[in-house]
């Protein structure tokens, strides 16, 4: 009876430490969705627009904020593709040359699992400044 008694509990204990062992892993999620877009900046009135490289951040989308930035990454020929966990997100650019204040506009993208999702960002300069070149 007694040999019964310790078999079952390191039966449970067992069974424990194997459901432990399942819950452990990596605490980062899969990045088994992308987001992929273009960075173009465009010359009013005829809104010529060429392929802009910059920086590109993704930022979560959290209800309707942006919050953090999760990916970052140099679009060299003013295209971007980034690897990311299902989510809600919005691609930003800063510091461009000639744009001044909100003159970059981005759309909001919902990426799902196994899928790929495209996310655009355009800046109007002014008429006035010259357009920036590829690097």
């Amino acid at each position: 009876m007694e040999s019964c008694r310790s078999l079952r509990v390191w039966a449970v204990v067992a069974t424990a430490i194997g459901i432990g062992a399942a819950g452990c892993g990596s605490s980062r999620p899969t990045r088994n969705a992308r987001l992929s877009g273009s960075v173009e900046v465009c010359q009013p009135p005829l809104g010529r627009c060429s392929p802009l490289a910059t920086t590109v951040t993704v930022l979560s989308v959290h209800g309707a904020t942006p919050r953090a930035a999760v990916a970052k990454q140099y679009a060299r020929d003013g295209r971007f593709s980034f690897a990311l966990a299902p989510g809600k997100y919005l691609p930003s650019v800063s510091g461009v040359r000639g744009v001044h204040g909100s003159g970059c506009v981005s759309s909001q993208a919902v990426v799902r699992a196994r899928e790929a999702a495209v996310a655009n960002v355009r800046c109007s300069i002014p008429r006035a400044t010259a357009q920036p070149r590829l690097k």
